[in-house]
């Protein structure tokens, strides 16, 4: 069993995402209980852990993902944990993206983009 040596919401994401349409990889990177966007997906990552495993660092991130649509509310698509070690076995498949964890970051870094925040998706 693995370590947690970081958790919780003092700590950034960053999902990996990728257009199936343009075979193009984009990283977003931003912090934890913040809405990150992708072209029609909007992205709500709730808890993001590092892991200590057998001297590696692994991690872990409980994610909501919701896609917009032009006069509609926003769709759940997937709910539930990001695995950077497994992520075939726990990623969004779309039909034009897919979204995988790439890393969870301690702290937060005032270079970066700032994301709009929001409670839920949509708002």
């Amino acid at each position: 069993p693995g370590d947690a040596a970081g958790a919780g919401k003092d700590m950034r994401v960053t999902l990996r995402v990728i257009d199936k349409v343009t075979a193009r990889q984009e990283e977003i990177t931003g912090p934890v209980g913040t809405v990150l966007a992708h072209g029609e997906l909007e992205m709500l990552t709730r808890r993001c852990e590092i892991v200590q495993e057998n001297g590696q660092e692994k991690y872990n991130a409980l994610v909501e993902i919701y896609g917009r649509n032009a006069g509609e509310g926003p769709e759940r698509l997937f709910s539930g944990w990001l695995f950077s070690d497994s992520a075939s076995l726990t990623s969004l498949e779309h039909p034009y993206f897919d979204v995988s964890l790439a890393v969870c970051l301690p702290g937060k870094k005032e270079a970066e983009e700032k994301p709009r925040a929001a409670e839920e998706p949509g708002a």
